[in-house]
């Protein structure tokens, strides 16, 4: 995926935080730093932008910014406009300066920028503890990336981006919106482990962003699927739960991992415990003849049936698991990474979801590589 401009810079600075020498050496050879701006007065930047030909002030942006996605994009068209040629005109002076206006005058108009500094702003919050409310989940992060996707929304509405994968190659930013997607989908979802007032919020982001998805079938979609239909069985819903996984099997019988999910609700989470009914959903996926990941299905079967001691029931099962994984290690020999993994010890909600831990789905594969994936 390629980076934009400014995306590149907040990751340079980020690197060399703290790092006054090297700071001072890039400010040194005439680099330009976005910290530096800020800390710059508007008179102060409106003539610096004004020396080198912009000529810009707050009336003039005011109008600009209503047409233009970003800071940069805003600065480039300046530089056309005003037909710049001078020897001493420095781009990265200019887009930084203009940018730094733009969120000083005008932050009810979100552009790329001010929705990377969003984005990277939940990230951070994220990574602390705030211990006014939990030990695991920083609820103001949660806030914070909500009023992110609010901003996409209305980008995307704004300038007629049909689809988050065309927004995301508009974007560029220092994370991907696919990527921020799945963290986001994951904070909301260790939330409800405390706080079922998330229920609508992950509902809602995730039937949002299947909605602005181009293609329906792809992996991060399906995902977004079974956490809408997950999330009804955790605020006791079990009736819609089961009506949209029946539905998304209908629509994609071929897909293991939606099988196993639906099964999961009557076994692992032990809330509608029923394991009858997480046996009976297993064996309806493995009716489907060209099931994915039918050896997971099997596997979560075959565990099954040993948590509940019908043990010549799970040596059957195990005997078809061997079937099914030599013919894959025929095909796909280097792609097989379930083995190995310790079965006895399945994802149990309660915990916060790690991007190493097991997938909660049941595929056996790191959470990461699976429900979490990334491009």
């Amino acid at each position: 995926m390629r980076i934009s401009t400014w995306a590149v810079n907040r990751i340079a600075e980020q690197q060399f935080a703290g790092d006054k020498a090297r700071l001072d050496a890039l400010r040194a050879k005439g680099k330009v730093l976005l910290t530096d701006v800020r800390k710059m007065q508007d008179e102060d930047i409106i003539d610096k932008l004004n020396s080198i030909g912009l000529m810009i002030d707050k009336e003039v942006m005011g109008e600009l910014c209503i047409n233009h996605v970003s800071a940069e994009s805003l600065t480039m068209w300046l530089e056309k406009d005003r037909k710049l040629k001078l020897k001493d005109f420095d781009p990265d002076w200019a887009w930084l300066g203009v940018r730094v206006l733009w969120e000083r005058w005008f932050p009810e108009i979100p552009n790329l920028e001010i929705l990377d500094d969003k984005m990277q702003k939940g990230y951070e919050l994220s990574l602390t503890v705030d211990n006014r409310f939990s030990e695991r989940i920083n609820y103001e992060a949660l806030k914070v990336w909500g009023d992110t996707w609010d901003i996409i929304k209305n980008m995307m509405d704004k300038y007629s981006v049909n689809g988050l994968k065309a927004f995301d190659d508009l974007f560029n930013g220092t994370q991907s919106v696919y990527n921020w997607s799945m963290d986001y989908e994951m904070e909301l979802a260790n939330a409800l482990v405390e706080n079922l007032d998330y229920a609508q919020t992950r509902i809602d982001f995730c039937t949002e962003y299947i909605e602005r998805y181009e293609n329906k079938n792809e992996h991060n979609i399906k995902v977004m699927m079974s956490n809408v239909a997950d999330t009804y069985f955790r605020l006791g819903n079990a009736d819609k739960g089961d009506e949209l996984f029946a539905g998304y099997l209908k629509d994609d019988p071929e897909w293991g991992c939606g099988w196993i999910g639906w099964s999961d609700q009557y076994n692992i989470y032990g809330e509608h415990k029923d394991t009858d009914k997480a046996i009976d959903i297993l064996k309806q996926g493995l009716e489907v003849k060209e099931l994915n990941d039918r050896w997971d299905v099997l596997d979560r079967l075959h565990q099954i049936y040993i948590d509940i001691g019908k043990n010549d029931e799970a040596e059957s099962i195990m005997k078809i698991m061997e079937q099914v994984e030599g013919k894959m290690r025929l095909t796909q020999p280097k792609t097989f990474i379930t083995e190995g993994y310790d079965k006895s010890l399945p994802y149990v909600v309660g915990n916060k979801i790690g991007r190493n831990d097991p997938c909660p789905c049941g595929s056996g594969k790191k959470y990461k590589k699976c429900c979490g994936k990334q491009d």
